[in-house]
């Protein structure tokens, strides 16, 4: 479990979305609507400097380049890329995964079974939100295998319903 959990609190680690194309910023949007602040989150993507691609964003949301990432520990992570970039990310992300980080995958046509091999962990789970999430209007299905801890699942799913429905699949 993350360390920077602190599940009577309810305060949440940093988020780092890991792609700021339209749905990694309809995420960061819709977190940002529901009251998490700002400072807690981060998109890394190859943009990250150009300001315009991320307008109306506040600058305390932090943006990093893939070839900059910061030392991760006890963060949540998620997925957020094209299909075909996900296998090429994976291993640049592996030392995330030794350090107690979560992961959350909401990339379409990949499965489950290849981000936890590619990462040697058990920690991660599926998603598939849609774009109105950015505004909390989302629907959300989501998938985790039978071997992700409850807590893990539990705070995901917490995350998510702040962007709107989620429905849980089998």
């Amino acid at each position: 479990m993350p360390e920077k959990f602190e599940e009577n609190t309810g305060q949440t680690p940093d988020i780092w979305v890991i792609g700021g194309g339209k749905m990694g910023q309809a995420l960061i949007r819709g977190w940002l609507g529901a009251g998490v602040d700002a400072g807690k989150l981060g998109i890394i993507d190859p943009k990250a400097a150009d300001r315009r691609h991320f307008e109306g964003l506040p600058a305390a949301v932090k943006r990093r380049p893939p070839q900059d990432l910061p030392h991760f520990r006890d963060e949540l992570l998620v997925f957020a890329v094209k299909p075909q970039s996900l296998p090429q990310l994976l291993p640049l992300y592996q030392p995330a995964a030794l350090q107690g980080c979560w992961f959350l995958s909401v990339v379409a046509g990949q499965p489950l079974s290849l981000i936890q091999e590619q990462l040697a962990s058990v920690a991660v789970m599926r998603a598939m939100p849609n774009l109105p999430a950015a505004y909390q209007q989302g629907f959300t299905g989501c998938y985790a295998l039978p071997s992700l801890p409850s807590l893990i699942y539990q705070t995901w799913v917490g995350l998510l319903e702040k962007l709107g429905m989620v429905m849980p699949v089998e």
